[in-house]
């Protein structure tokens, strides 16, 4: 196997004992000093760089009971799935992950598969419940449809309820999506649904997880912190109160709270959409995300960012960018 810095981040990644904290230390030691991960896996040039005691430690006790061949094979199976590597030192890496990656959990590598300049597009993330009503579920469906129209990539996290309805429904409006699992990229299963829509041109799945790893709970909140870094804009459709009286803590609400907290602009349908008004749509809304309505969401949704835009400087660009083939599950 060719020797690469992908698989370098997927070697050390795949180490025990090294998690996602340690990883972002390696990393902003490598971009200080201007060099890359493969530079301090040789040894002539590990003994000859001034490297932390603490990352020469973790180093050489993570490292030296590697199993190469497994590790070399485990990679190849990638490959031959067509699974890509974004490491934090690759050009296709998200951008919005080096502001965000290291406070929010989130590793410097993620594996991809699909149209890869997807992960650095324009995109608005859509999160829900999966048990809501039909009306809600329509809501979602325009929703997506209208901002896919207008050139926005729609980030969801592949759950069945509003994730699934706004992947499709920006699929079903000729856009594009990206789905972002809970689970490893080689357990990556289209639905039924999605299936007639997939071509060679639209959606892009990540996950941040081992590529076997099974669906866990936690892993789902985690995705949802992804979900959000990688979104120029958070739409919240519903979402139960932050905990509930089980003592449960609402994945969406969380989500909202993490967008909030990376300075992402949250907006929640308004509680008057449901014959209930939901508690968490109402307690978000309170806590200063903006509140809309279906007849002027992508509207409102538009001129905020907008105006954003010009604030930081920055233009808003949402060309349809040009688009390659998603491999068949």
């Amino acid at each position: 196997m060719m020797h690469t810095n992908s698989f370098d981040w997927f070697r050390l990644a795949r180490t025990k004992g090294i998690g996602t904290k340690f990883l972002w230390d390696v990393y902003d030691f490598t971009s200080k000093e201007s060099l890359s991960l493969s530079d301090l896996l040789i040894d002539d040039k590990i003994n000859a760089l001034s490297i932390p005691t603490k990352l020469r430690t973790k180093f050489a006790s993570s490292l030296i009971d590697q199993d190469y061949e497994a590790l070399s094979k485990a990679y190849e199976r990638l490959e031959q799935n067509r699974v890509k590597i974004l490491h934090v030192e690759s050009s296709d890496f998200p951008k919005r992950l080096k502001r965000y990656g290291r406070e929010y959990g989130i590793p410097p590598l993620l594996y991809a598969r699909g149209h890869i300049p997807l992960a650095n597009s324009q995109s608005i993330s859509i999160v829900g419940s999966r048990n809501v009503g039909e009306e809600a579920l329509l809501i979602t469906s325009e929703l997506a449809k209208g901002l896919a129209r207008e050139g926005f990539n729609i980030v969801s996290g592949y759950a069945k309820g509003v994730d699934s309805t706004a992947h499709l429904g920006a699929l079903e409006a000729e856009g594009t999506t990206t789905i972002v699992l809970s689970l490893g990229i080689l357990n990556f299963e289209a639905k039924k649904d999605f299936k007639p829509l997939f071509s060679p041109y639209n959606t892009l799945v990540l996950s941040q997880f081992n590529p076997t790893d099974k669906w866990l709970a936690r892993n789902a909140m985690a995705r949802n912190k992804l979900v959000c870094a990688l979104s120029d804009a958070v739409i919240v459709i519903a979402s139960g109160q932050e905990i509930d009286n089980q003592g449960r803590m609402s994945g969406t609400f969380d989500a909202a709270k993490s967008a909030m907290a990376m300075n992402i602009p949250v907006f929640v349908l308004s509680p008057q959409c449901f014959a209930q008004p939901l508690v968490g749509n109402t307690d978000l809304i309170q806590l200063g995300c903006y509140e809309i309505l279906p007849e002027n969401a992508i509207q409102q949704i538009l001129s905020k960012l907008e105006r954003e835009s010009i604030d930081t400087g920055k233009q808003l660009s949402r060309d349809v960018v040009q688009l390659e083939l998603l491999p068949s599950a």
